[in-house]
Parts: C-alpha cells; sequence; structure tokens
C-alpha cells in the first residue's frame, strides 16, 4: 500500500467517524449541527449590539461549526464568549479553526448545554430547533439574570413575547427574536 493510499483511508476513516458522531449527536439531541444562514446571524447580532447588555459572559448554545461564536467573539471583544456544542464532529472542527486562527475571548466546550449554569450570561444566542427552545425557556426563566437577553434565528420562545422581532435579508427570510429576560 503506498502512501497515498494510506492517507485515502485515513481520510475515509475520518469523514465516516465524523459522519456517524453527526448522526448520534443528532439523534440524541434533536437538533443537527445546523449552521444559521450567515445573514440571520449577522442580523441577530447587530440586534444584540443595539440592547444594552448586563455584565457578563455571551453563550452561544449549539454553537456547531463555531462560526456564529466566531462573529459574536468578535463583535464583542470587551466580553468573554463561550461556544457550547455537544456534536464532536462540528465541536472539533470549531476548536481547530479557532486554534488555527484563535480569537482571545472565545471559548470553546463540548458539553450539554442543558448542564451548563448560565447565571453568569449577559446574552444567549442559538438557532435550534422548536422541541429544544421550549425546553430552553424554562432553563432561561430559572437562570438567566435579570435583564439578559436571548437572541434566537427562526425559532420563537413559545408563551414569551419578544422585546424586538426582525427579518434578516436572506433568502429564508429568516426572523429574529430577542427577549429580554
Amino acid at each position: 500500500m503506498t502512501a497515498i493510499d494510506h492517507l485515502s483511508t485515513a481520510a475515509l476513516a475520518v469523514g465516516i467517524f465524523a459522519l456517524l458522531s453527526i448522526v448520534y449527536y443528532s439523534l440524541r439531541s434533536g437538533s443537527p449541527p445546523t449552521p444559521a444562514p450567515r445573514r440571520a446571524s449577522r442580523r441577530a447580532i447587530e440586534s444584540l449590539s443595539r440592547e444594552p447588555l448586563p455584565d457578563g459572559a455571551i453563550y452561544e448554545l449549539g454553537s456547531g461549526w463555531g462560526g456564529a461564536a466566531r462573529a459574536l467573539a468578535k463583535r464583542f471583544p470587551e466580553r468573554d464568549v463561550v461556544g457550547v456544542e455537544i456534536s464532536l464532529a462540528p465541536f472539533l472542527w470549531s476548536r481547530l479553526v479557532n486554534r488555527v486562527a484563535p480569537i482571545e475571548n472565545l471559548a470553546l466546550f463540548r458539553a450539554d448545554f442543558f448542564d451548563l449554569s448560565l447565571a453568569n450570561a449577559a446574552a444567549v444566542f442559538c438557532y435550534l430547533r422548536g422541541k429544544t427552545m421550549t425546553a430552553l425557556a424554562e432553563k432561561f426563566s430559572e437562570e438567566l439574570p435579570p435583564r439578559a437577553l436571548v437572541a434566537t434565528v427562526t425559532f420563537a420562545i413559545r408563551d414569551r413575547a419578544p422585546v424586538r422581532t426582525d427579518r434578516a435579508d436572506d433568502f429564508y427570510k429568516s426572523e429574529i427574536f430577542l427577549y429580554r429576560y
């Protein structure tokens, strides 16, 4: 077997591992690691930046491949930004990208965000499906400090009125919801 054959076999093994990891964690969490449309993420981050934030960190729950977490860290360089992802393959990718092009105020963790305390959160950003958002609504009510903001893309928090809604200029005309707790 040549070096090219070994490299091809290794690449195939990594690809299969990544695919199986994504499928497993998608079934486990009920939400695949799907990036929010870029323009929608930008619009949601703009919405967050127009509101006064209390002291604390900014969290992206379900940070997936790391794009929105990186954008948040760049937009809020004076804040700690925490990306939380449970799915192994996207988490490893986001860590690799942050090693190659580090952003000092960005920390990435592989964890179930339901096990994470949000007591020091100034803001939360998420692009998560309805069922997960419903479960998070209770967590937000119990854990977020007063005046903390939650920005969601596409999926609203049921039974809670947003302080602002917006629409992104993307293909889907994605809705942005901003909540104050």
